[in-house]
């Protein structure tokens, strides 16, 4: 028998039948992530924060009282880390959530003790727009959040007030009356403030004097008369967004971004700059798009669901090519990586966050589907991969622990009212120190039952049929089935479930049509193997098909215990396609590291 090895693992690329086609490419990383190394992991760990996988119910308890058709902000605290939440009560599920105060490398996530949720009575806190979302800037060091449609609010270190600025102590002060409410704040290189996103003046940029010795940070405007500039001709109707790196400040639209240049004031007092629209094809949908609860990155998420450099808003017409991967980042896998985003991108449920140690890009969206969930991708920055959707964890905010050292930590609410995190740096494998002893028992909860167990709020169960050829993942009320090992998840309950692993996601992934080398030579395709980290917990199916449309394969279940995993399949044909449905359990890292071919040439065609 001869052997055709798969040592490593790309996604997505769009390319199907090119010839010599590069045999790592992948053309479905459902579920899956390519690290480490280019091998494939499950992805986030999603456990229940604090206990508190009722977060909804507990801060509609503390806002007892409080107007049901308005927005209200409650505080979750535990030793002395606290999160801030913006909680729609017409809507039943957070605007927002964000890490204010407390040491997050101390965060004990983990623990369900000890844990307040408090919501104070004031017009600061309560009674805001029931439907806009909140948006989090971070300037000069300060938290500030704005909805377009409320006061802008600050986080002083020890409570919400209002962005306001302070008496002024000169006729000189910079700062004498509010910025009006805005979504998104950013500071630029003359540390000026520049805010939008009014709801009602949608195209109006607010500029905010230079700070001064006894005003280090400009938290108001001289003027409402004054202190602005307008977009015009750019086709837009509305800002969404910021971002700033050097002097270079440019504006997210409904249409293109718009570069400012030359921000400056005129003779009369008020301010001017020259406005270019931006070559790159879409704008972030929002501000969480832009930049995440650290700060701005590399990259923001477009409008057309595809991941642009940040540095492509800037790039000038003068000598650009005409290739769109020089913006867009995933291009290789341009429509295909993304193709079951809801369109067009719902902006309520999109945001993104950015690990900083292990450059991976994650990015929430509604999917294409009757209860729209809010799905996870990824595009791995290291290795220009992109991969997903996670069907959960079905995020209404996202934040990340701010100022970690060790880590990086993902902090969300569900739209079911749960709180969750997972380490987005612990998303490699383990480490060989860590890897279980071969007599280390599998352990119960990673065992198949017959009897459906216990749902957590936010965290999925995964069901087989009684045969194993058909799929469900399950997640509270909401079902994503796949009726056989070819087919596309969908939303149902026609399947008939039998067996159940409790704790977990499923992932689907799918290689190119491979002829191993030479497309002439007709194949008797016998065995695929699988290597696996040593001591992965996770199970799997192996299935292929011919390009005359013979298929084979079967379920073979946990790998446990084995670091390779051999599946006959009996296939005969010049090239074949492989699908490998698998399932990952949120308490342990699998990895799998080599896929191999095992084959008899038969003759030529």
């Amino acid at each position: 028998m001869r052997y055709f090895s798969i040592p490593a693992f790309r996604a997505i690329e769009t390319k199907t039948d090119a010839s010599g086609q590069d045999r790592t490419v992948l053309r479905r990383a459902d579920g899956v992530v390519c690290v480490p190394s280019r091998s494939l992991g499950g992805g986030p760990r999603w456990r229940v924060a604090w206990g508190l996988d009722d977060l909804g119910a507990q801060v509609e308890s503390a806002l007892a009282g409080a107007d049901p058709a308005k927005t209200h902000f409650a505080l979750v605290s535990r030793a002395g880390v606290l999160l801030l939440v913006a909680w729609s009560m017409a809507r039943g599920e957070a605007l927002g959530l964000w890490h204010v105060k407390g040491d997050a490398d101390g965060a004990d996530l983990f623990a369900d003790d000890g844990v307040t949720i408090t919501a104070p009575a004031t017009s600061t806190w309560r009674d805001k727009d029931g439907q806009a979302p909140w948006y989090l800037s971070v300037v000069g060091g300060e938290l500030w959040f704005g909805n377009g449609v409320d006061a802008n609010l600050r986080w002083d270190g020890a409570g919400l007030v209002l962005l306001e600025p302070s008496p002024p102590s000169n006729i000189y002060a910079g700062a004498r009356v509010a910025i009006p409410p805005c979504t998104s704040f950013a500071a630029t290189s003359t540390q000026s403030i520049m805010a939008c996103g009014n709801a009602a003046q949608p195209l109006r940029i607010w500029i905010t004097d230079t700070p001064k010795a006894d005003e280090p940070i400009v938290r108001g405007l001289r003027s409402l008369d004054l202190d602005f500039v307008d977009l015009v001709l750019v086709g837009a109707t509305r800002t969404t967004g910021i971002s700033v790196w050097q002097d270079y400040v440019t504006i997210h639209t409904d249409a293109q971004p718009v570069n400012l240049y030359g921000v400056n004031r005129d003779i009369e007092g008020g301010w001017k700059a020259e406005q270019r629209v931006s070559p790159t094809n879409a704008s972030a949908p929002n501000p969480n798009c832009a930049r995440d609860a650290v700060g701005f990155g590399p990259f923001y998420f477009g409008s057309d669901g595809e991941v642009y450099k940040d540095e492509s808003t800037r790039v000038g017409p003068y000598g650009k090519s005409v290739q769109r991967d020089l913006e867009v980042v995933t291009a290789e896998s341009w429509g295909d990586w993304n193709r079951r985003m809801r369109r067009p991108l719902d902006a309520r449920y999109t945001a993104t966050l950015f690990d900083r140690k292990t450059s991976l890009y994650w990015l929430f969206a509604a999917m294409e589907s009757p209860s729209s969930p809010v799905c996870l991708w990824c595009y791995n920055a290291a290795n220009d991969t992109a991969s997903g959707p996670f069907p959960y964890p079905d995020a209404a905010a996202a934040t990340l622990l701010r100022n970690e050292l060790a880590r990086t930590t993902a902090v969300v609410v569900t739209r079911e009212g749960a709180l969750l995190f997972a380490e987005l740096s612990a998303v490699d494998g383990r480490e060989a120190w860590e890897v279980d002893t071969y007599d280390t028992a599998l352990g119960a909860e990673y065992e198949e039952t017959t009897t459906p167990p216990t749902s957590q709020p936010g965290i999925t169960t995964v069901g087989l049929t009684s045969d194993r050829s058909g799929f469900a993942e399950v997640l509270g009320s909401r079902r994503m089935e796949m009726p056989n090992a070819w087919s596309e998840f969908a939303e149902g309950t026609s399947l008939t479930l039998a067996r159940y692993y409790r704790n977990a996601h499923l992932a689907v992934v799918e290689l190119s049509h491979l002829d191993l080398g030479n497309g002439d030579i007709l194949k008797q395709f016998l065995e695929v193997r699988l290597k696996f980290r040593p001591q992965s917990r996770a199970c799997v199916g192996v299935y292929a098909q011919s390009e005359r449309g013979q298929r084979s394969g079967r379920w073979f279940g946990q790998v446990y215990g084995r670091e390779d995993v051999r599946v006959p399949i009996r296939l005969l044909g010049q090239r074949i396609r492989l699908r490998l449905v698998m399932v990952f359990f949120n308490d342990d890292r699998a990895e799998l590291r080599e896929v191999t071919i095992g084959y008899l040439p038969v003759g030529d065609r």
